[in-house]
């Protein structure tokens, strides 16, 4: 498979108190054209910090970012870090389209949904009778109303689930080649939730786009994606194929997670005592230690590095370092 997108050493930190604290750690994380990937995690693991990262949208004034995100279009590369803001701006929609949780705060209350529409696709060169087709069969496209009256409609007055098929019509009317999907259904009922799920698969396949789901619920991820990458406090834990992450968890905290899915009425559901360190917390070993029941002193100690088991990435002791003393 081609790489679409390329982390090196990717630390994010955001200022806290006239500090610089990291919420991000050297990250490394290939993408390949065709993938569907998910990033799963507790909330204050680093998921939207790493999607406002690619995107290249993180607040200049109160953060800091280290490392590189390669990307590659075509047979050049395009380093999304240090790229101008000129250049950027014409990656970010294009090529690299995001859809995010809250789809009523994406959108612009004070414009009708034609006029975002239109003005997405304005500047192509195309005739103002091309452009309403566009639009209206965008509108079609994520099952909603293809007619003039919907396109005078504005976000206010329609549901959380036309507004987030609205989001995604925007986002996939410039047939970007990379989706990001940032809790897109969060603020949904259940039932909504799922026809927005399966909405959005239909067209990551039928346009034959990478994907990337950023979800804290491990059913979303096993039903719409095939690789599971687990985060915490700014780390890569784990990264597995999704049938591998599901049948044979390797890290403990990824085993936890999966004990903590009442799978039963009989199954008591585990629970994962304490909470993700604090930005301001210095650790120097295992970023886990202090909540894993598998911890041992070199936990504490010093840091694990990624060990590959079958066809997965695992950071933990249990699998490196000849001992797990």
């Amino acid at each position: 498979m081609n790489p679409l997108l390329a982390i090196n050493n990717l630390s994010v930190f955001y200022r806290r108190n006239k500090k610089f604290l990291p919420v991000l750690k050297n990250l490394n994380l290939l993408i390949t054209s065709g993938e569907r990937l998910a990033i799963v995690g507790e909330s204050g693991s680093g998921k939207t910090s790493l999607i406002m990262s690619i995107l290249n949208i993180l607040p200049r004034r109160q953060s800091k970012i280290s490392g590189e995100i390669i990307y590659y279009p075509g047979e050049q590369s395009l380093n999304l870090v240090s790229l101008p803001e000129e250049q950027i701006s014409r990656i970010r929609g294009k090529e690299i389209a995001a859809i995010f949780q809250d789809p009523h705060g994406s959108l612009n209350p004070l414009s009708p949904i034609g006029k975002m529409l239109r003005e997405t696709i304005r500047g192509q060169g195309l005739s103002d009778k091309t452009i309403l087709a566009r639009c209206l069969n965008a509108l079609s496209e994520v099952r909603l109303p293809a007619t003039a009256e919907f396109l005078q409609l504005y976000p206010g007055e329609i549901s959380g689930g036309q507004a987030q098929r609205v989001v995604i019509a925007l986002a996939l009317l410039l047939n970007p080649k990379l989706l990001l999907a940032d809790e897109p259904t969060t603020n949904l009922d259940v039932t909504t939730q799922k026809e927005i799920l399966d909405l959005l698969l239909e067209k990551v396949n039928t346009f034959n786009l990478t994907y990337v789901l950023v979800t804290h619920n491990l059913a979303i991820a096993k039903n719409y994606t095939n690789r599971i990458i687990l985060l915490y406090a700014g780390e890569i834990v784990s990264d597995s194929p999704k049938e591998e992450f599901f049948s044979e968890p390797l890290h403990p905290y990824a085993r936890l997670l999966l004990a903590a899915i009442p799978m039963s009425k009989e199954q008591p559901i585990t629970t994962i005592y304490g909470n993700i360190p604090p930005l301001e917390e210095e650790i120097i070993g295992c970023s886990f230690a202090n909540r894993c029941p598998e911890v041992r002193p070199k936990c504490y100690q010093k840091k694990p590095g990624l060990y590959r088991i079958k066809n997965s990435l695992v950071r933990c002791f249990l699998y490196g370092d000849n001992s797990g003393k």
